[in-house]
Parts: C-alpha cells; structure tokens; sequence
C-alpha cells in the first residue's frame, strides 16, 4: 500500500501521522481515537467473542496508512472468521467516518457495509457476499 501511494514504508513507520497530512488533511487523533472505538465495537458486533477466543487483534488505526479519501482499502483478516474487514478513511463536507466491509465465506457468506462516525454506526449495504 505504501508504495502505490508513493510513501516509502520506513518512513511511514518513523512518522506514522504522515499519511494522516497528505492532500492537506489531518484527521485529528481525538476523532481518530473515537473511531477506532466504534471501529473495535462493530468488529465485536460482526464477529462476536472470535477476537478474544483466537487472539485476533484489532486494527489499529493511528498504525495503518489511511490516506483519507483515498481508493485504497485496507484488509484485517479475523482468524476463525473465514473473512474480515476492508476499511478506508472518509473526510466528507460534514465529518471524518469510516467506510468499512465485513464478510466471511461461511454457509454461503455474508457481507455488511458501515459507515463509522464518532456518533453513530450506520449499515449502509448488507448480503453482497
């Protein structure tokens, strides 16, 4: 991902508020803070005690190189869930939330799209998988 967004990976690691700057946005660590907690609730919601039971982690948003607005998803798999999430960061006219997927290929899979915001979670599309 860094390389198709033409950020050398080191340096994503040694400044990781770099790729939250770029185009002129800075999403701001308080806002980013809330989402990751809405985030971790609807991952919970979605997936139900996995994380716990197999050790999975969350994503970790301050970590990963979200560009906002960009194309780009990033992909966090969940063990024993046969699927995971696609995620990518929004800035609109009115606020910073999180575009995010979830589906798993079990019994004929599943998939669900959220719209994260620090005030709310919205499901914006269901069974695409």
């Amino acid at each position: 991902v860094y390389k198709r967004q033409g950020i050398n990976a080191e340096y994503g690691l040694l400044f990781p508020n770099f790729h939250f700057k770029k185009k002129g946005m800075s999403c701001p660590l308080d806002t980013l803070a809330t989402l990751q907690k809405q985030f971790n609730s609807v991952i919970d919601q979605v997936v139900g005690d996995l994380m716990k039971k197999n050790g999975n982690e969350y994503p970790d948003l301050k970590k990963t190189n979200l560009v906002p607005n960009s194309e780009d998803r990033i992909y966090h798999a969940i063990a024993g869930y046969y699927g995971g999430f696609n995620y990518k960061l929004v800035k609109d006219e009115k606020e910073w939330w999180i575009d995010t997927e979830s589906w798993s290929r079990v019994c004929g899979g599943s998939g669900i799209r959220h719209k994260i915001t620090v005030n709310s979670v919205e499901v914006l599309e269901e069974g695409f998988v």
